[in-house]
């Protein structure tokens, strides 16, 4: 059984062009498949996004997207435009839902005709359009759609023309849970509900997130009644229908179901204590026709046992590091499985394939075979402390090269160079060193490819440029420690080139441009760079003591408050703002910024304003927008229950002065369109 490198696994599908491959797509929009044990490259590109491929025609198609003009196409297999799709559905093909033989289309569109956030069907030439209805779509068929509205929280079936037939409201008010996939079983959907619970904790480094119970509902699909509920003691990561059996997991063991009553037919013990933690994903079982496998993340295994006698029969044990998850699909044509994994202790790939073989389950579970590679720190011009960056990988495939090239150029330059946005991170997280010779320049030599020789030329440039938009990003932005002769420092710039063993060295060691001479932040839209920051905070990399970052931070955000943004835009940058006024411990500013994120929607800083202000001085106002809040269905994680007591507290004049407020402010919401929303 083999574990596959990848740069950054995104998405897996064997519905592509030809039957015996199995089609990879990597972060960054690149297209690969695996067939027989290697992983080829089918679009490797600079300024084309391959996202995937889409069942709207009687072949598959798979949806490109420009990068320059982020105008999608669906292509065929042989490399031409399918124009079949009408409009809007080939605006947002990826967005598109189909029933069996298309005689229903549905998409969701964030603009239609001067309309936001819209539902759309069209049915034999019919065109309906809606304000949105789903949050996740289950099941189009051809006459009616399946779906969630997370906002109100609801299951609910509509007909070809949007009309709801019925509605389901959910018990649990989770904005996490709910979002599976629903099951299908004779006329019954069936779908996970929870957290029952749900516990946040932040530090200023990490966030600990806890969510405990649940349970799976039936619904008759064709009234939307309750058939049965089955309560779970933990929370689903997955479940899965076979043989008219619905099975899922837990950290105690595999649970059998009868899909039709929701009794328990068989339970099997894995004889596992409780975990210390209750991520979202801890636990995941899979059927096969002889085998379940079940699935726990913390211990890095899967446990197999026979699907009829329900016998443990073996144990997979993953490398060390390896953290399994859900099974993706299985391959029709080999039967072979295949699983993602993911390694915490890495930055750059840390997402695996896992290629599970059912009919050898004793085999060894054994890593791809990496490409030979040689790291060497190389002096310029007899300067000790003024080195490139020497890699020399050796292998005769093309496609290995750059798979793998792209894999580690891109780890040591995190390892080895300088980043204002995230400084240290890797001996923060990894505890791994840079080496503060490095002037900023890494040479890739490759040795031993065998392909055209201006094939190989053209895929190396285009992984030099691809290095290049990388090294552009807010997260990263890297430059070398070593400075010139007039004190510069260099932005990290890739040269690869393919050379024979005796031209060992001989590539050029061109110095990119200094520091000094561009511009002092990547030229990327503002926007973007607000969402990096917020990005760092979720992760625990919010720099709280570098005043570079904070003041780049402080000025991203002032720079999106006074601009034409988005009100959801611009409540983020609120937030951002909170953020800097919290690593500057500067309270009552930190509050002013908070009100003013939770007042544009920004649900995070409405839950940050109640936690930073004293349970006994909840003023009128803030009260009255949490009132406004929970009216829109959205709730404050384990704060909702004091919000509701101090409610119920205030007296019959308090209370009604609560709820004019309330509703004053839900006019202007109305007024200005505003919403709820979450940043993460």
């Amino acid at each position: 059984m083999r574990i596959y490198y990848t740069p950054e696994l995104d998405w897996l599908s064997h519905q592509g062009f030809e039957p015996e491959n199995v089609y990879l797509f990597f972060n960054e929009g690149l297209m690969t498949c695996l067939n027989q044990g290697q992983i080829d490259y089918l679009g490797y590109s600079t300024d084309k996004n391959y996202h995937n491929f889409l069942n709207l025609a009687s072949e598959p198609l798979l949806y490109v997207i420009d990068k320059n003009t982020k105008q999608g196409e669906l292509m065929t297999k042989n490399g031409e435009v399918y124009n079949a799709v009408p409009e809007p559905f080939n605006s947002q093909p990826a967005l598109t839902k189909t029933s069996p033989c298309n005689t229903l289309l549905y998409v969701r569109l964030s603009e239609y005709n001067g309309q936001k956030d819209v539902s759309v069907t069209l049915k034999e030439g019919k065109l309906a359009v809606k304000p949105l209805l789903f949050s996740i779509i289950y099941k189009v068929t051809s006459n009616s759609i399946y779906g969630l509205d997370r906002q109100r929280r609801n299951i609910l079936k509509t007909d070809s023309n949007l009309d709801t037939l019925w509605s389901y409201e959910l018990e649990y008010k989770s904005d996490y849970g709910t979002a599976k996939d629903a099951l299908f079983h004779n006329q019954t959907l069936i779908n996970f509900i929870g957290a029952r619970e749900e516990t946040f904790e932040r530090t200023d480094r990490d966030v600990f997130e806890q969510y405990r119970g649940g349970a799976l509902i039936a619904l008759d699909t064709d009234t939307g009644q309750l058939k049965w509920q089955f309560e779970c003691e933990t929370y689903l990561d997955n479940y899965q229908l076979d043989q008219g059996r619905l099975y899922y997991g837990a950290h105690d063991g595999v649970r059998i179901l009868d899909p039709d009553t929701g009794e328990l037919l068989q339970f099997i013990a894995s004889g596992l204590p409780e975990p210390k933690n209750h991520p979202r994903f801890l636990c995941s079982v899979f059927v096969d026709k002889s085998y379940i496998y079940f699935c726990y993340s913390e211990l890095g295994r899967w446990y197999v046992y026979d699907k009829h006698s329900y016998q443990q029969l073996t144990i997979l044990q993953l490398p060390e590091h390896c953290v399994p998850w859900r099974h993706i699909f299985t391959d029709n044509n080999s039967g072979k499985h295949y699983f993602y994994l993911s390694d915490f202790t890495k930055y750059v790939d840390r997402s695996y394939l896992f290629e599970l073989d059912p009919s050898n389950l004793l085999a060894p579970i054994e890593f791809e075979t990496k490409p030979r590679t040689e790291v060497a720190f190389a002096p310029v011009n007899g300067e000790a402390n003024n080195c490139d960056l020497v890699i020399t990988l050796y292998t005769p495939r093309l496609d290995d090269a750059l798979r793998f090239g792209e894999i580690i150029t891109r780890d040591l330059a995190l390892q080895h160079g300088r980043s204002k946005s995230a400084p240290d991170m890797y001996i923060r997280q990894f505890e791994r060193y840079p080496d503060k010779r490095f002037n900023g320049t890494i040479r890739l030599q490759v040795v031993g490819c065998q392909a055209d020789p201006s094939l190989i030329n053209e895929r190396l440039a285009i992984m030099a440029q691809r290095f290049a938009t990388w090294n552009q990003g807010f997260h990263t932005c890297l430059y070398g420690h070593a400075k010139n002769a007039q004190g510069k420092v260099y932005l990290a710039t890739l040269y690869a080139q393919s050379v024979s063993e005796q031209e060992l060295g001989t590539l050029t060691s061109l110095q990119p441009q200094p520091k000094n001479d561009l511009p002092q932040a990547p030229k990327i839209p503002v926007e973007d760079a607000l969402m990096d920051y917020l990005t760092d905070y979720e992760n625990g990399e919010f720099s709280t003591d570098d005043t570079d970052y904070l003041a780049e931070a402080l000025a991203v955000s002032n720079q999106v408050i006074t601009g034409a943004y988005s009100t959801k835009l611009i409540g983020s940058a609120y937030f951002l703002q909170a953020l800097y006024y919290l690593a500057k411990e500067e309270g009552e500013q930190r509050r002013k910024a908070l009100k003013e994120a939770a007042q544009c929607g920004n649900t995070n800083a409405m839950i940050e304003s109640l936690f930073a202000t004293p349970y006994q001085e909840w003023h009128i106002d803030l009260l009255a927008l949490a009132q406004v809040y929970n009216q829109q269905g959205t709730e404050f994680w384990n704060i909702q229950a004091d919000v509701e007591s101090c409610l119920e507290k205030q007296d019959a004049a308090t209370r009604s002065r609560i709820d004019t407020h309330a509703q004053e402010i839900q006019q202007q919401w109305d007024s200005e369109q505003k919403t709820p929303y979450w940043i993460f």
